[in-house]
């Protein structure tokens, strides 16, 4: 079996997630605005992830990097790239074919991609779990923090930003009813609407995605 390496529609989902978290929480009455209340702090999620790491017994690269991380305030996206790289690495050495692997910008971030096929021999079960098992020593925690700081969920939204135009024309054309000036908010809110009347017809259907600004 070949498989697409799975890490640009999870940051994707990540993001999206997070996001809509926001917004039930404001909807809820829990937070007072959602916009900014809701993120994570640098702070917060790299405290949680060194101690996940050292619970986790992560290779001592990853606890390196994200302690690196805390001192600078961020994880850069060569960080989290060359993590990424490890981890692809320790996937090979294991037998696994890695190939195509290349850097993209989906979602508005510096991901790494790359395509993975089990060699002749070892079972899909076997492949998925021994990368899997690459990432979390390598690069899974680390990859939490980067998908989840405040610079991250910021080039997210800015790229939304980027399609408003097309966005509002979309979920207009799918009943919504919005305005020009809609919060991010507002257009998550929408896009979900839409989403989810379009379902209960049978057919799902992403605004956001359909106008490229998100990529699932």
């Amino acid at each position: 079996m070949t498989v697409q390496s799975r890490l640009p529609a999870r940051a994707a989902r990540a993001v999206v997630a997070i996001a809509l978290i926001t917004l039930a929480s404001a909807c809820t009455g829990d937070l007072e605005p959602a916009e900014s209340s809701a993120r994570p702090s640098f702070e917060s999620l790299i405290v949680a992830a060194i101690e996940d790491a050292t619970a986790s017994q992560v290779d001592a690269s990853q606890l390196e990097a994200l302690e690196r991380a805390q001192a600078v305030g961020e994880v850069a996206p060569e960080v989290f790239l060359d993590a990424r790289q490890r981890a692809l690495d320790c996937m090979s050495a294991a037998g696994i074919h890695v190939s195509d692997v290349a850097r993209s910008e989906r979602s508005g971030l510096p991901l790494l991609e790359a395509t993975l096929a089990a060699p002749e021999g070892m079972s899909d079960r076997t492949m998925l779990g021994i990368a899997d098992d690459c990432e979390l020593r390598f690069s899974t925690i680390l990859e939490h923090v980067y998908l989840q700081q405040p610079s991250a969920l910021n080039a997210y939204f800015d790229r939304i930003e980027s399609h408003r135009t097309q966005l509002i024309a979309c979920l207009r054309e799918h009943g919504a009813t919005i305005d020009d000036d809609a919060s991010m908010d507002e257009l998550f809110v929408a896009n979900e609407e839409v989403n989810l009347q379009e379902a209960e017809k049978g057919q799902p259907y992403d605004c956001m995605v359909e106008v490229g600004a998100i990529d699932m």
